[in-house]
């Protein structure tokens, strides 16, 4: 019964709790794939009903001495009205009767049960036998003895009734039985005597009656209800743990692909490396004529052209393994002492001659006095160049960009880049800020690059626990925006002024 009674509880929200595991149920067959995987098929429709004999065998083997102890103490107390022969065979046949349920109770508990259904008639015709058994004493007490029985009369049936609604609860029919004779004979002898008080007893006995059985019957719908909880619950661990294992799985596949790309860039680093190192090695001699001048110039022209080409694609093998460390996890910052607007004017010498070559116009504004940052220079270094560098490929032929420096509004500093090019739509900004993602404007534009120069600026400003913001508005220009955190600051300025026209150095303006 300890089992069967464990998963027991109110149920005055049985109808919310019912339709809670309806639910959960509705939701679990819309996943028949993950209860495959589970290994947990549905089980059988007769297991509660298993479980609940097997906690009612339990119960009723385990109070066996409490209910044939009142057997005896019964004998006992009736023997001031009974003949001790009547008493003799009404303890020995109630005791057969206790005895043959407690067997049949000790013999379901064995290795190989019988069905279910069968079991059942059995503790309920046992039950029927017990339930006579006091049925016959409450017949001996009948007034024809020259006794008024009615108080042990209604002592023995009030017992009767608790202990065989409660003993019984997990198995409803055995109830029945065992407390109906009972009940019944206690009903059937107080209304022969007509009086008012024995017909009022009478009544009370039916409500006792149909008022346990009640109580029982709840009871054994909260025993079958925790039992559904217990097996859903059971169901939706092992789902869970069969998630669990498929979730490590694809992660071990995912770091062994990982390692495997890791590896894989790492060899084709080298090996495109030392080639291209070569191919611009010499490209570099050949248009600057180191060796002698070069009878034609188209050739000259051609091997320009190649350094460029060669550079460019050595700057996509440096972005490819700096995102590919990044998103593993590897990219360690080496800080330092750093000045934002000495790496800002140094980025901006790299991208002078495509400014001049579209004749664009870039400004450069740093606020006086910024102390350094404590930061990863080639990190910095790398936001700064590719803010500069996609400023320059999106704004238009005789453009403008602005670059600031400067303190933000909680101590920190920032770099900004803006131009006037043709935005970016509000939807697009989530692609372009995503690895590899290019919105319409770069595919229309047909510019070069792979798409990854603004997340590995979002990852880097994130390692320095920075935020990165990209603000844009369609036909009018493009603002992308690093702040890093005062508390990489290394001398904080109590004033952080804001900036001004008189407050800002006006670093370069190139055309």
């Amino acid at each position: 019964m300890q089992d069967a009674t464990a998963a027991t509880v109110e149920d005055e929200d049985l109808p919310a709790r019912t339709s809670r595991l309806d639910r959960r149920r509705a939701a679990a067959a819309g996943c028949p794939e993950v209860a495959s995987e589970a290994g947990h098929p549905s089980p059988a429709p007769s297991a509660p009903d298993r479980i609940l004999l097997s906690g009612y065998a339990r119960t009723r083997l385990f109070c066996t001495f409490a209910t044939m102890a009142p057997i005896l103490l019964s004998g006992l107390v009736v023997s001031a009205w009974l003949p001790a022969a009547s008493i003799v065979v009404w303890t020995a046949v109630a005791l057969c009767a206790h005895a043959l349920l407690a067997v049949l109770c000790l013999c379901f508990r064995g290795p190989n049960p019988i069905e279910t259904r069968l079991w059942a008639s059995l503790f309920v015709f046992a039950e029927l036998l017990c339930g006579l058994s006091w049925a016959g004493l409450l017949i001996l007490l009948s007034p024809e003895r020259g006794i008024d029985p009615a108080v042990p009369q209604l002592a023995v049936m009030l017992f009767v009734v608790a202990a065989g609604t409660t003993f019984a609860a997990a198995l409803p029919a055995a109830a029945t039985a065992a407390t109906a004779p009972v009940a019944l004979t206690m009903v059937a002898l107080l209304a022969q005597r007509h009086a008012p008080l024995y017909l009022v007893l009478a009544f009370l006995a039916i409500g006792t009656e149909i008022l346990f059985l009640s109580l029982s019957q709840r009871l054994h719908r909260s025993m079958r209800n925790g039992l559904s909880h217990r097996a859903e619950q059971a169901r939706l661990a092992g789902q869970l743990a069969a998630a669990r294992a498929a979730s490590k799985q694809s992660l071990r596949i995912a770091d062994e692909a990982n390692l495997a790309r890791s590896r894989f860039l790492a060899s084709v680093n080298h090996e495109l490396r030392t080639p291209l190192n070569a191919i611009l090695g010499f490209s570099e001699l050949m248009k600057n004529e180191v060796l002698g001048p070069m009878q034609n110039g188209t050739y000259r022209d051609y091997a320009g052209d190649i350094h460029a080409s060669g550079s460019h694609l050595l700057s996509l093998i440096d972005e490819v393994l700096d995102f590919s460390g990044l998103e593993a996890g590897r990219y360690e910052l080496d800080e330092a002492p750093v000045d934002l607007g000495e790496i800002v004017v140094a980025c901006e010498m790299s991208v002078a001659t495509r400014v001049r070559q579209r004749a664009q116009r870039l400004t450069i504004e740093i606020e006086p006095n910024l102390p350094k940052l404590r930061a990863d220079p080639r990190g910095i270094r790398q936001i700064a160049l590719n803010l500069l560098s996609n400023a320059n490929k999106f704004a238009p032929a005789e453009g403008e960009i602005i670059v600031r420096v400067g303190w933000t509004a909680g101590g920190g500093q920032y770099v900004s880049v803006s131009d006037n090019g043709p935005g970016i739509p509000a939807t697009e900004i989530p692609t372009i800020l995503s690895p590899f993602g290019r919105g319409e404007t770069s595919i229309r534009m047909a510019e070069p690059g792979i798409g990854i120069g603004l997340p590995i600026a979002v990852a880097i400003t994130a390692l320095h626990g920075g935020t990165f913001e990209l603000s844009s508005t369609s036909g009018e220009g493009t603002t992308a925006l690093a702040c890093f955190p005062r508390s990489r600051v290394l001398v904080q300025d109590p004033a952080t002024p804001a900036a001004t026209e008189d407050n800002v150095l006006l670093w370069r303006s190139a055309s």
